[in-house]
């Protein structure tokens, strides 16, 4: 599907917001007043996960993978924060705005941020591999894709914990005190993202790298600069060993995407001739 102008600027003001935010959280200059651009960031990041999601694999299919990957996050992030469930015994404050069960609606587009791009990375592997490759059927895409999400999670969970305290846990862990149910919870529902996404999508036209030109390389560069964020912060906070997660990540995963990219156009430019 065809991008717009609103989609290039949509791009440019998530990159202008993206690099504010970084500069000031990095310096703390962050003042009480402002912490609603949290919020904004969240919601462009999620939007970005969506319309790369309706681009890609057309309006109609990508809105409602987007949506059930939102109200899916919701709602198990509103049992777990009501009953202790998935992620440990934790709560947010308030800085997300508005909640819905104790859980902020930006948590649902941070999902769909995390869920939708890291999809286009899985899917810059799949088709860089051979195509005999284990990691080409079902159980391998879905697990890599589990992998990035919790990847990215070993870096934004100790930063929005103890730097930013963002939320608290009730309980503690040997990773930044953090407790493991918490990684147990996103990697499955990771997974359960990402294998609603292999199973509708593999046989989608979409699903080449051919359909978006514009928005793959660029989700996928989410994916690396909310990574990258993340670590800038955790190396900046004295959090080593976070920052080392992240740097690795970035690292891969930027290969990765460079690599996608020239494979993919190669195939348009095979096409044209």
């Amino acid at each position: 599907m065809r991008n717009t102008a609103w989609d290039h600027w949509l791009f440019r003001f998530f990159l202008a917001w993206y690099s504010i935010g970084v500069v000031l959280l990095l310096l703390d200059l962050v003042p009480s007043w402002l912490e609603w651009a949290n919020a904004v960031y969240l919601w462009g990041a999620g939007l970005i996960g969506a319309v790369y999601l309706a681009r890609t694999y057309g309006t109609a299919l990508g809105t409602v993978l987007a949506l059930i990957i939102f109200f899916f996050s919701m709602t198990l992030e509103g049992v777990g924060v009501q009953y202790n469930l998935f992620f440990g015994s934790y709560e947010y404050n308030s800085d997300f705005g508005m909640m819905i069960l104790g859980v902020p609606l930006t948590i649902g587009a941070a999902w769909v941020a995390i869920v939708a791009t890291s999809h286009n990375i899985v899917k810059y592997i799949y088709w860089l591999l051979p195509a005999a490759s284990r990691w080409r059927r079902a159980p391998g895409f879905i697990f890599l894709g589990g992998l990035l999400v919790v990847g990215i999670d070993f870096v934004l969970d100790p930063v929005n914990y103890k730097l930013q305290e963002y939320w608290l846990w009730n309980e503690g862990g040997w990773y930044y005190d953090i407790p493991f149910s918490n990684f147990q919870g996103w990697f499955i529902i990771g997974i359960l993202m990402h294998a609603l996404l292999f199973f509708v999508l593999r046989n989608h036209s979409g699903f080449k790298l051919n359909r978006s030109a514009y928005w793959e390389p660029r989700a996928a560069a989410v994916y690396v600069l909310m990574t990258a964020m993340f670590t800038i912060l955790a190396v900046a906070g004295g959090l080593w060993l976070a920052g080392v997660i992240g740097l690795v990540l970035v690292i891969v995963c930027t290969v990765i995407t460079v690599q996608g990219n020239k494979l993919a156009r190669r195939r348009r430019l095979s096409r044209v001739r």
